[in-house]
C-alpha cells in the first residue's frame, strides 16, 4: 500500500514455515504504521531469502470508514453503494479445533446485521480438527 504497509502477503509452502516467520517479528523490528514498513519489510526478506514481488502501483490505505469513498472510486461504486456494504471477515487458521467454534460463534451472534457478514475461514495446513469444527 502507499502507506508501505501490506494488501496480501502470499506464501507456497505452508508445510515449511520458517522462512517467513520473520517477516512479522515482534521484536520491534519493523516500525508498523510508519513510512518505513515497506523498507523494512523488503529488508528482513531479503536476510532471509524470501523472493517478493510488488505490484507495480501502490494501492491507497484502506483501513478507516472515512477511507471508505476512496474504495468507491477505485471500484467504480455509486456511494450509496456502501451504505450497507456486505462485511467479509476472513478468519486465519492454524491447529485452532479447540476455540474455532466459539470464535466463529462470537463474530455471528455480535455481527449488528448477520445476514451482511461473510465469513471466509483459511486453513494454513492445520492437522487438528480445526476443519472438521468449522
Amino acid at each position: 500500500a502507499q502507506d508501505g504497509g501490506y494488501y496480501l502477503v502470499g506464501l507456497r509452502a505452508p508445510g515449511d514455515r520458517s522462512p517467513w516467520r520473520g517477516l512479522f517479528p515482534d521484536s520491534g523490528a519493523v516500525a508498523w504504521g510508519t513510512s518505513t514498513v515497506l523498507a523494512q519489510s523488503m529488508a528482513i526478506a531479503e536476510q532471509t531469502g524470501l523472493p517478493v514481488h510488488l505490484l507495480p502501483d501502490r494501492l491507497p490505505d484502506v483501513d478507516e470508514p472515512p477511507d471508505l469513498p476512496l474504495v468507491a472510486q477505485l471500484l467504480q461504486l455509486q456511494p450509496a453503494d456502501l451504505v450497507c456494504p456486505k462485511m467479509s471477515v476472513i478468519v486465519p487458521t492454524l491447529q485452532e479445533e479447540a476455540a474455532i467454534q466459539a470464535t466463529l460463534q462470537h463474530l455471528i451472534d455480535n455481527a449488528e446485521q448477520p445476514d451482511r457478514i461473510e465469513v471466509v475461514v483459511v486453513d494454513g495446513g492445520s492437522t487438528d480438527r480445526t476443519v472438521e469444527r468449522v
